[in-house]
């Protein structure tokens, strides 16, 4: 079920939703798949930014990309999703979750582009890639070295202990949910 107060907004002519926070009030917010009849397939440019009410949010399989600062200063979001699914929009926008609380992330292979800052100002501790199709991480994606390392390693699970700069790649199995990858 989804997240009352939710606000739609047509794109692709009409055959898709683009959604954002519109009235929801709920610490927890979860996006439905379909609206209508159609599917969500963005989250929309500042659509949840500055929600700091916000703790958990569950972005379903249907939503291809999140996009600018839709997440940004959401200083209480903690979690994306559950341990077992991850981001599976294929792009992430420019500052999507940037000053965020999020500490784990699991990257699908359906990610295709993390665009600058994606994951900056957060105290990420852990990231698992699974094997992907990412064609570009911008520069200063995550805090710390995690883009060059990543660039130059692949699929993994990496880590910072103390949120200190330098990540190291763990191995290619799930930190949240175990899963090989």
């Amino acid at each position: 079920m989804s997240t009352i107060g939710l606000k739609f907004e047509p794109i692709a002519y009409g055959k898709q939703w683009s959604v954002s926070r519109g009235t929801a009030k709920d610490a927890v917010v979860v996006i439905p798949a379909t609206h209508e009849g159609k599917p969500v397939t963005e989250i929309a440019d500042k659509g949840f930014a500055d929600y700091t009410n916000l703790t958990k949010v569950t972005i379903p399989g249907s939503v291809t990309s999140i996009c600018q600062s839709a997440f940004y200063g959401c200083k209480n979001l903690k979690v994306l999703n559950n341990a077992s699914t991850g981001i599976n929009a294929t792009s992430i926008g420019p500052k999507a979750f940037m000053n965020t609380a999020i500490e784990k992330v699991l990257i699908h292979s359906k990610v295709t582009r993390i665009n600058e800052r994606a994951f900056y100002g957060t105290p990420l501790t852990s990231v698992a890639f699974e094997p992907a199709r990412i064609s570009v991480i911008d520069n200063e994606v995550f805090p710390g070295d995690l883009g060059a390392k990543y660039r130059a390693a692949g699929a993994g699970t990496y880590t910072r202990p103390n949120e200190n700069n330098t990540w190291t790649k763990q191995g290619a199995v799930c930190p949240t949910c175990g899963r090989p990858f």
